[in-house]
């Protein structure tokens, strides 16, 4: 079953210039963050010359598309004029019995990760093609099973940063009641 469309980001013949004035603004690999969600400190650029065309939508799915890591990033709150780069593949599900947290989520397994690493071609950076992209089966669960897997997710990640958090302070207090030992 087909279940939505996949294009790419756009190029740019010069590296778009930052303008906190303007209210146009980047998507760029940076603004991928790793709980699967999209940034909201976008970056303002100038519309000066080259004309960004607005490509992402609340909703898309942002998949990258270069480098090591093929990781993909739902994007909800964005500006009204947000462009994604060409380092991504914007996917648009077009049936509503997918919840796009569930595809990214689906797409970050590290066993869909590793098929993807497989796919990729090229020597200095490797790059997904999107037929490539476009041939990975995604499983349809209930919006019930769904909704309840990307929560248990946000879970784990959650608990991930509570851990590293503790471990941080950890080492603090270490390092601080070392300084009341004679050594």
């Amino acid at each position: 079953m087909d279940c939505g469309s996949i294009r790419s980001g756009q190029s740019f013949r010069k590296a778009p210039i930052e303008d906190q004035e303007s209210n146009h603004f980047i998507i760029q690999t940076k603004d991928l963050l790793p709980n699967g969600r999209i940034s909201y400190e976008l970056t303002p650029v100038s519309t000066l010359g080259e004309m960004p065309k607005p490509n992402v939508q609340p909703g898309d799915i942002l998949i990258l598309s270069r480098g090591v890591r093929f990781n993909a990033g739902v994007a909800w709150q964005l500006p009204r004029y947000a462009t994604a780069l060409n380092m991504f593949y914007i996917f648009k599900p077009s049936i509503t019995e997918l919840r796009p947290e569930f595809i990214a989520a689906f797409l970050n397994n590290p066993a869909v990760q590793d098929r993807l690493r497989g796919f990729a071609t090229g020597v200095t950076i490797p790059h997904l093609k999107s037929g490539d992209l476009g041939s990975i089966r995604i499983p349809v669960p209930p919006l019930e099973k769904q909704q309840a897997y990307v929560a248990l997710l946000e879970t784990a990640i959650q608990e991930k940063e509570l851990l590293d958090r503790l471990s941080s302070l950890r080492q603090q207090q270490l390092r601080a009641a070392a300084g009341f030992c004679d050594i």
